[in-house]
């Protein structure tokens, strides 16, 4: 593929700022392909477990929710596709309830620049910070249609959220590419549609369309592009750093720009049924 152009510094996308890294490569896909299976590492703290168990393992929080259990906090599930049960943060409270969590960021306290392996099977604290996995995030997601809801606190304490009714993402095998986003609401700004399509980059596995690695170029793990307009697992930094650490954070753009970091984040699935 021909490079169409090098651009040096920000490109303004209708009302939002997208970050190149490298060269722009255009709107083309790559094929994500990746041939090697990892065995599953423990990483996760699985503190004050709560289990529901009846020999028939529930699918999702929502499943939990409609039998009648209100109460937020961490659960067993089994996703549709998966032979494992798996420990997830349940969500009973928020527009609705039966929500799970799939990553939250409140405080710095976890390490969010990590390898493929790590952010296949997940990492932290379920009580905390933490990344479920792009593998139950698969499961999840990919076998019916699901809503993702993202919400996004800023370093004054303003709160936001960006609502996807439909939101799925592909198998290891596909990158666990950015297959499915559509149907937007709310007051955060529409950050995420821009990477439509593409795998997820770490910085030992590089899916991205730049000439260099965005998940080492911003210290993050994403669905980079040859950029990004949101980074969700950036750095934790202070809200203005220095000019060195510019777009090395957490960043959702169309709710703060560039130069401003999120202090809290957290992204929750939920099937549309």
């Amino acid at each position: 593929m021909s490079v169409s152009r090098k651009y040096l510094g920000l490109v303004v996308i209708t009302s939002f700022i997208l970050c190149i890294c490298g060269e722009y490569l255009g709107n083309d896909q790559k094929k994500h392909n990746v041939h090697e299976k990892i065995e599953e590492p423990s990483t996760f703290n699985k503190s004050s477990y709560i289990g529901l168990a009846d020999g028939n393992p529930f699918k999702n929080c929502k499943e939990i929710f409609d039998s009648g259990v209100n109460i937020s906090g961490i659960y067993e599930i089994q996703p549709i596709g998966s032979n494992k049960l798996i420990n997830v943060t349940c969500d009973m409270e928020t527009r609705g309830g039966g929500w799970t969590v799939i990553q939250r960021r409140i405080d710095g306290s976890v390490d969010f620049y990590r390898d493929w392996r790590e952010y296949k099977f997940g990492f932290g604290d379920l009580n905390g910070e933490h990344w479920l996995g792009l593998e139950s995030i698969y499961h999840l997601t990919a076998f019916e249609a699901t809503q993702l809801l993202v919400e996004l606190v800023d370093k004054d304490g303003i709160n936001a959220y960006a609502l996807y009714e439909t939101f799925a993402i592909g198998s290891e095998v596909e990158g666990y590419y950015l297959s499915t986003l559509k149907g937007y609401s709310g007051d955060a700004g529409d950050s995420l549609t821009n990477h439509l399509g593409q795998g997820f980059t770490t910085k030992d596995l590089n899916l991205d369309q730049s000439t260099v690695n965005c998940a080492e170029e911003y210290l993050g793990a994403w669905w980079y592009k040859s950029g990004y307009t949101s980074n969700l697992n950036g750095k934790f930094r202070s809200m203005f750093p220095p000019a060195a650490y510019k777009y090395k954070g957490i960043n959702w753009f169309s709710f703060r720009n560039d130069n401003y970091f999120l202090s809290q984040t957290r992204m929750l699935v939920r099937p549309e049924y």
